[in-house]
């Protein structure tokens, strides 16, 4: 897995990194990165 650093230095995580690193059991409670109907992304 390669990190992605801006001009700033922070950080981009995937998509899916939270959900990846956890235990099976508890992925539906995992953040996620889901976009909107106008192609927007939210965290939720």
């Amino acid at each position: 897995m390669s990190a992605l650093i801006d001009a700033d230095q922070h950080l981009f995580e995937d998509r899916t990194c939270w959900a990846d690193r956890m235990p099976a059991a508890q992925r539906a409670d995992a953040l996620a990165i889901l976009d909107d109907e106008a192609g927007n992304a939210w965290l939720t």
